[in-house]
């Protein structure tokens, strides 16, 4: 039975069970003729992987393994949900475990199994929040706990820029450009930055897996397809100096090849031949794409600052030449 039909990374996924922050299509039409590819989700019984072998593990929240079954994948977490990948990335098969399909089961899917499954699609993910700017697509790189996402939404709600994901982009070449695909819908927030910034969505609410965590969405506004890339920033941290500048550097391709590739979202690690595919992909995006280096002191009273620089160097590019 199917509860949800959602959009993620060019896909559209049919689903028996809610995937928290992803665009749910269910109440609108959608022609299974036209909305390809789909990607179907299932049940599956407990055990049915017995032989799987081990390929990584991720260090993190949600335990995540990868394992191989065969020609197929398996992901598995430490709240002992697996999920069966078939190697096309087209069908998944989920054992939710002994507790369910919990939200703590939903969030690992949403946020680290979905982001690899679609590479086996194509694309190229990269650890970063994007959003929506009137000169076109700007994605926020940094490591974890650099501010992307409490950026994300400061610049949302100072400047109106919808958020196609917070925490991961989805790259697709088409004919030659770069498209941001849509990804989850609006913005997870630590108590801290809800409080200072998460007052300017339709719809907050407390995430169980993280206890002081809230996913802020927006009802409307959203892209259903992908979005030409325009901008990329990341984010330094400005905090060990005194001044409440906010400083904006241009970053050579080489250099800037480097840091994508340290922010890229990997499938398989241990794969060294898609490794060295990958970072090729991430030389060809670095030469054909503005990068700059985003330097601010890591303070709520700054967000505001930083969003008029943004907003002028994004009134700035509108009248430049395309890149």
């Amino acid at each position: 039975m199917i509860t949800g039909i959602y959009r993620y990374g060019g896909l559209t996924i049919r689903s028996p069970w809610k995937l928290p922050g992803l665009n749910d299509t269910v109440s609108r039409s959608v022609d299974p003729q036209a909305e390809t590819p789909f990607l179907t989700i299932r049940r599956a019984d407990r055990g049915v992987w017995k032989w799987k072998q081990p390929i990584f593990n991720w260090s993190g929240r949600f335990g995540l393994q990868l394992h191989r079954a065969g020609n197929d994948w398996v992901f598995s977490i430490a709240a002992g949900a697996e999920f069966w990948i078939r190697r096309d990335g087209g069908e998944v098969a989920c054992d939710p475990g002994d507790a369910g399909w919990s939200e703590t089961v939903a969030e690992a899917f949403v946020r680290r199994v979905l982001p690899r499954l679609v590479q086996l699609r194509g694309c190229l993910v990269l650890h970063a929040a994007a959003l929506r700017s009137p000169s076109g697509t700007v994605l926020l790189c940094g490591r974890s706990g650099a501010g992307k996402s409490t950026l994300a939404a400061s610049l949302h709600r100072s400047l109106g820029w919808s958020i196609l994901g917070d925490d991961t982009a989805i790259l697709q070449t088409v004919d030659g450009r770069t498209l941001v695909l849509p990804g989850t819908n609006g913005v997870t927030l630590w108590e801290d930055s809800q409080a200072a910034v998460g007052g300017s969505f339709a719809e907050s609410k407390r995430i169980e897996a993280y206890a002081t965590k809230f996913r802020n969405q927006e009802v409307t506004g959203f892209a259903e397809t992908g979005l030409p890339l325009h901008t990329i920033y990341h984010l330094g941290d400005a905090a060990a100096s005194d001044s409440a500048a906010v400083t904006i550097e241009r970053i050579a391709p080489s250099a800037g090849a480097g840091l994508l590739s340290a922010q890229s979202i990997r499938f398989n690690p241990a794969d060294r031949g898609a490794e060295a595919q990958r970072f090729l992909g991430w030389m060809g995006l670095a030469r054909q794409k503005r990068q700059w280096a985003l330097l601010y002191p890591r303070r709520f009273d700054m967000l505001a600052r930083v969003a008029e620089r943004l907003n002028a160097e994004n009134q700035k590019r509108l009248v430049e030449a395309p890149q």
